[in-house]
């Protein structure tokens, strides 16, 4: 199962049947971003790891270990509030639901496609690693985030 299959399935799991899965690709790959269609794993976590304060939580999500939580709250600011409400509309789920929603699904989404502090678990070879880390601007935009660099 690819990215954008399980984070549909782990999103659809935890909205319970309310949300419009037709609509879950299309809104997150409006909001996460993608790649031809794929999500952009690479720019998430970088996105993740400059924000304030979640350096620690994004290396518990990289790592084997237990996850560390992130808040709905860190999500909105993270993303903005109009995006995560604009994904919400989109799919059919409260503001709330969403921003909740997505901080519980998306530490276990980057920690199911990492291994051991490696986005490469998994991943058959350099094309693969590039295709799942959002292209070249991806794996840049990661390596940027991980050292502070805007």
């Amino acid at each position: 199962m690819d990215l954008m299959e399980t984070a549909v399935k782990m999103l659809g799991d935890k909205f319970g049947g309310q949300a419009d899965m037709s609509a879950l690709p299309g809104a997150l790959s409006s909001l996460l971003g993608s790649n031809g269609g794929e999500l952009d794993i690479a720019g998430l976590v970088a996105k993740f790891a400059g924000a304030g304060g979640l350096q620690s939580a994004v290396s518990s999500w990289l790592g084997n270990g237990s996850n560390e939580g992130i808040s709905a709250d860190k999500i909105k600011d993270i993303f903005g509030g109009g995006a995560v409400e604009e994904f919400a509309g989109k799919v059919g789920v409260s503001p709330d639901q969403a921003s909740s929603g997505l901080a519980d699904v998306l530490p276990g989404l980057i920690d199911k496609f990492s291994d051991g502090g490696s986005l490469l678990g998994g991943l058959g070879g350099a094309g693969d690693l590039l295709e799942k880390a959002g292209g070249a601007g991806g794996l840049l935009g990661m390596a940027k985030g991980l050292f502070g660099k805007k």
